[in-house]
């Protein structure tokens, strides 16, 4: 009994000694894992953020692995299939896979959401997901998507299970005819325990614009359709952000692809699958979009859910994305994936994709490559710039403030200065809308901003706007929405913007807005705006440019944009007063003659003597302002030393613009009249300047190289010395750009000149042997790209050297060392060789313009000591300007007179010639008289006036140019008649036309007797006009009239009654009244209505001759808003009604 209580006693100790010993474990283990929690936290704040992180996506990579396979395994049993081969292994496989996949689901949401604590903002509950099943043979082609690859070709992506799948895509314009098959590459690529299926990629084309094509893909599964981009405007963008794979995605996806494709192009600003290191979500996602990627062109740029780095087990940093979605970067010369840039509507949008997260910082390979691809867009070519970023750089959501600060700083001045129109962004998971910004302030020369990142992402809406950010006076729309927006460009000039809100069954328009496109003007014409604009009313002109620009958003009805009334107005009334003070800073800045001119706003209208002027003009380029050609030629006949200084400055900047706008303007067809003009002007003196700017508009046009070429081969055959030294700075290009390995230079670089005959073929050889003697991708590209260019004209002058070179060619290929898609351009290449250079001709027929004994080459080499002669394009003065300028006039006369003969076009310059035929005209009007009945010269007159009008950069030149015409007597009638039906073909009134019109009314009063009868004329016939030429015309007149240009007599050709006014007739009095209000003001024109002397022509319109007529007028003015124009009608009425009162009551 005592030995059983002994037993007991020491197991109860025992017991206890354990109980305390494992309390005493436990505790020291919260202590120890609390303290390897705090060095976790310390280590993630300090050093080790991004290893922790990768340790995390590690984990998640395997429980996703793990993941992966269970799905697989559950996939199959849905599908029937069997995965361990009986049905007792199927079923214990299937319920452990049921039980990890939610054990394993649950911890990986644990882990990511550990390692995302450290986020600010706290968004809701997630969506789930959205998942696709793939349950086709494994040669079946999967994931379908296409993107553009220039403007003429299309890159067709998609994956398979089976590795051995062919890459190779069929296409037709016929369901199920193929007529034609492209065959492109595949890859794959590791994550951890994932490995991918083929991905292939294959490029189709060339195809026609505005065509469906019907295609397979791997010469098996589905077949699939699609519709290539228009080749000009209109063109509609779809702009989707934060895609992922939730049913707010499908209900994004069903909405855009709902009203039957009606797009043509897919923006994609970021994030798309969501995948975070889960592979296999990249399949699902891919599958999910299939039905719209496969038919319109998805062009897509990173996001920060799209970088998956695992540098512990060395995974870089977008290797899915890069893999799967591959984008044109080689087209548009960008070295990286990441950010890239195309055309749409064959050229006349340009958009530009840019990477949140790669290198933007000065220095950087995107910001060089966004410089030099900024440079190449040709603003008269391509009106409208586009440009796309992850991270927004302007945000009031209280969601990732400032991430995309630094980029913004580093990359706002590049897209302000190439004038970009719209700057779509995502990653904050809502709309808003902003108006033109540019460095934190309204500029309306800026881009609109738009954050759109709410296509429905897992995470959910990002439902919090700061009221009190910097930057909510700049927000014009914004909400919490899951939607998507569309941007149509209609034309040149004009484009709507639509957000679509995913509101039940059907998208809801939430946000419209048209948008003008901001052009790229240079100096003289933004100048030249500025004068105009200082001698505006300016309370006028902002009255004007807010109706143009008011929203048509309903703003006020955002849950998140309270008191939008007050703000617009107060925003309003801010951006006019920072740019009245940006257009005060910018005046101060241009000297002491503006700054008298601002202080004196009375003597600012008044015009400037020369003599006084001049010598502040002459130290700067032009003084800093545009001076009318006219103004110039004036300027330069007062200056009575023609040897001065001051003199030959003004005769370097007319040579200069002369020229540049000689070369700017050459083209195919008129080549053969630009080259008089150009011998005409001084090319000894401004061969530098020459040179210039064939190379600048040469690169900046580079399809007109031949052209440029031509233009080149012709003045070589008069000035060899300026074919040399251009073709010496072209060389000196090529050097520098091949030091660089600028390949986007080399292949812009105008290589034609070797075709036309300028340069020696050795110098083509030569320098593709440079190319080619250590090939890389990018010098063997190029090389290519010049053989095509030149290979023609080396073939006939030298055979054996091509030979060497393709030789060379060959031999590249066998080393397989290069890229494959180069090893295709070789392969080409040899295809074009064999065709004899079919469709890459030496000279276009119609620029072969010198004859074989008067061409002249110069042999130079690469390893020359070659001087550009930079001096020759600055102005230096020149002793012995007068005998220069004198020695070519005679040089001058000698070339044209040469070409006159030769050319029959211009054999009517002679004098005897001019003198033979006017007797032989003497003659035959003697003889006979001939009278021209199909009016030819009447319509070559209007021909003439019209392009003048439309060709001219302000009214001023325009007025200038046209009074230069020689118009006979009574033909002033038709420049009246051509600047009003001008006016009337636009789309809104332009002020240019009403200054026109009233610069030659004041001029001469017989065109004010003109446009008189044009007044009387328009307004008995305004109902065959329709409402749109029916305002313009209306506010021409009233320009007119508001200026006194027009005598205000001619409104008594109006009878306003009900009888004698229709519909479109007091629409025009409408118009033209208002107008006048406008611009007078009610009390001034109140005034000029009253004035006793015009009473007689005002009485049709303010009719007393009866009751009925007079309460028309009365109840008219009042309707429109002018009623306080009728207090004197008013007042006759009252004493009319009392005295009809008094004679009733006589008569009773």
């Amino acid at each position: 009994m005592a030995a059983s209580s002994c037993d007991r006693g020491d197991t109860r100790k025992k017991l206890q000694i354990t109980v305390v010993f494992l309390v005493r474990t436990l505790l020291l283990a919260c202590i120890i894992a609390r303290g390897v929690l705090a060095l976790i936290r310390v280590a993630f704040r300090v050093a080790v953020v991004a290893p922790a992180r990768s340790l995390v996506a590690v984990a998640g990579a395997a429980f996703s692995a793990v993941n992966a396979r269970c799905a697989w395994c559950l996939e199959q049993a849905a599908l029937g299939r069997s995965c361990t081969g009986t049905v007792l292994g199927d079923a214990v496989v299937g319920a452990m896979a049921s039980s990890w996949r939610l054990l394993l689901q649950g911890i990986t949401s644990l882990v990511f959401l550990c390692a995302r604590g450290a986020d600010e903002y706290v968004r809701p509950p997630p969506s789930p997901l959205v998942l696709t099943a793939h349950g086709k043979p494994a040669s079946h082609p999967q994931q379908v998507h296409i993107s553009m690859v220039g403007e003429k070709n299309m890159r067709i992506s998609w994956v398979t299970d089976d590795l051995n799948a062919p890459s190779v895509v069929e296409y037709g314009t016929s369901l199920g005819k193929y007529t034609a098959s492209a065959t492109g590459d595949h890859t794959t690529y590791r994550y951890f325990l994932y490995k991918s299926g083929a991905i292939h990629h294959a490029t189709i084309g060339p195809l026609e614009a505005s065509t469906t094509y019907h295609y397979r893909c791997g010469k098996a599964g589905d077949e699939f359709t699609l519709r290539t981009p228009p080749a000009r405007l209109p063109v509609d963008f779809v702009v989707v952000g934060d895609l992922g794979q939730t049913k707010w995605t499908a209900s994004t996806l069903s909405h855009i692809g709902g009203g039957g494709g009606d797009y043509d192009v897919l923006l994609l600003p970021g994030d798309l699958s969501y995948a975070d290191t889960q592979q296999p979500l990249w399949d699902t996602f891919g599958r999910l979009v299939q039905p719209l990627a496969s038919a319109r062109p998805w062009m897509v740029t990173e996001g920060n859910h799209e970088i998956e780095a695992l540098p512990v087990v060395g995974i870089a940093p977008f290797a899915a994305y890069n893999a799967r979605w591959r984008m044109p970067r080689e087209e548009s010369g960008s070295p990286s994936n990441l950010y890239y840039s195309f055309d749409a509507a064959g050229g006349a949008a340009h958009v530009v994709m840019l990477g949140s997260y790669a290198e933007f910082e000065e220095g950087s390979p995107q910001r060089a490559w966004l410089e030099r691809d900024l440079a190449g867009v040709d603003r008269r070519r391509t009106p409208w710039l586009l440009a796309l970023v992850h991270a927004p750089w302007y945000n009031t959501n209280e969601a990732h403030q400032g991430e995309g600060e630094r980029m913004r700083r580093a990359m706002e001045s590049l897209l302000y200065e190439a004038r970009v129109d719209v700057v779509f962004a995502g990653h904050v998971h809502a709309y808003e809308r902003f108006t033109r910004i540019y460095d934190n302030e309204a500029d309306s020369r800026g881009p609109m901003y738009i954050t759109i990142g709410d296509g429905g992402n897992r995470e959910g809406l990002a439902l919090k706007f700061i009221k009190g950010h910097k930057s909510a006076h700049l927000s014009e729309f914004r909400e919490a929405s899951f939607g998507h927006g569309r941007l149509r460009i209609l034309n040149e000039t004009s484009a709507v913007w639509t957000w679509h809100r995913n509101d039940d069954q059907f998208a809801t328009v939430r946000d419209e807005i048209w948008t003008p496109m901001l052009q790229v003007r240079s100096a003289p014409e933004l100048d030249s705006r500025r004068r105009r604009r200082d001698s505006d009313d300016e309370s006028g002109e902002r009255d004007l440019d807010a109706r143009r620009h008011r929203r048509r958003s309903p703003s006020s009805e955002s849950c998140s944009s309270s008191g939008d009334d007050d703000r617009s107005r107060r925003h309003r009334h801010d951006e006019s007063s920072r740019r009245r003070q940006r257009d005060q800073s910018h005046r101060r800045d241009r000297g002491g003659h503006d700054e008298r001119r601002r202080r004196s706003p009375q003597r600012r209208k008044e015009p400037t003597p020369p003599p006084p002027l001049l010598p502040e003009m002459i130290p700067g380029r032009t003084g800093g302002i545009y001076i009318p050609p006219f103004r110039m030629a004036q300027m330069m006949r007062e200056v009575e030393d023609k040897s001065s200084a001051e003199y030959q400055r003004l005769s370097w900047d007319a040579l200069k613009k002369s020229i540049n706008g000689l070369v700017n303007k050459v083209n195919a067809t008129n080549v053969k009249n630009i080259v008089p003009e150009l011998f005409a002007e001084n090319l000894v003196r401004g061969r530098g300047l020459f040179c210039q700017s064939c190379i600048k508009s040469q690169m900046a046009s580079p399809g007109f190289t031949d052209v440029f070429a031509a233009l080149v081969a012709v003045v070589n055959t008069k000035f060899p010395e300026i074919g040399r030294l251009l073709l010496v700075r072209v060389v000196l290009q090529l050097k520098r750009a091949y030091k660089r390995n600028d390949k986007v230079t080399f292949l812009n670089s105008p290589f034609q000149l070797d075709m036309q005959v300028i340069a020696h073929e050795l110098v083509a050889l030569e320098l593709l042997t440079v190319l080619l003697e250590n090939p890389t991708d990018d010098s063997v590209e190029v090389a290519v790209g010049f053989v095509k260019e030149c290979g023609a004209m080396l073939q006939d002058l030298s055979p054996q050297g091509l030979h060497a070179i393709f030789e060379r060619f060959r031999g590249i290929l066998h080393e397989g060392e290069i890229d494959k898609r180069v090893q295709f351009l070789i392969e080409g290449l040899f295809a074009i060789r064999k065709a004899k250079f079919q469709g890459f001709p030496a000279i276009r027929p119609e620029l072969d313009l010198v004859e074989q004994e008067d061409q002249f080459t110069h042999e130079i080499s690469l390893e020359d000591e070659l001087d550009p002669e930079t001096n020759l394009n600055v102005f230096r003065g020149n002793p012995n300007f007068a005998e220069d300028e004198k020695a070519y006039e005679n040089l001058k006369r000698s070339i044209l007179g040469a070409e006159s003969s030769d050319d029959e076009e211009g054999s009517d310059d002679s004098s005897d010639e001019d003198a033979e035929e006017e007797s032989d005209d003497e003659e035959d009007e003697e003889q006979m008289e001939i009278r021209d009945q199909t009016e030819t010269n009447l319509i070559n007159l209007r021909r003439t006036i019209y392009l003048t009008i439309m060709s001219s950069v302000d009214f001023e030149e325009a007025g200038h140019k046209l009074l230069k015409i020689k118009l006979e007597p009574g033909q002033e009638m038709e420049l009246c008649i051509m600047l009003l039906e001008c006016c009337s073909q636009e789309r809104t009134y332009l002020r240019y036309y009403g200054l026109l019109g009233q610069r030659f009314c004041m001029i001469n009063k017989v065109y004010q007797d003109n446009f008189e009868k044009c007044f009387v004329q328009q307004y008995s016939m305004i109902h065959r006009l329709e409402t749109n030429k029916l305002r313009n015309v209306a506010k021409f007149f009233a320009h007119l009239l508001g200026t006194d240009a027009l005598p205000w007599h001619v409104l008594a050709y109006i009878r306003l009654t009900e009888e004698d006014t229709t519909s479109s007739s007091r629409i025009f009095i409408k118009i033209l009244f208002q107008e006048l209000s406008e611009h007078l003001g009610i009390r001034l024109l109140n005034e000029r209505l009253n004035d006793p002397n015009m009473q007689d022509s005002f009485d049709s319109i303010f009719p007393k001759d009866h009751p009925k007529n007079t309460r028309f007028s009365i109840n008219f003015f009042t309707s429109i808003g002018l009623g306080g124009i009728t207090e004197t009608l008013r007042v006759f009425e009252e004493h009319a009604t009392a005295n009809n009162a008094k004679t009733e009551v006589c008569l009773v």
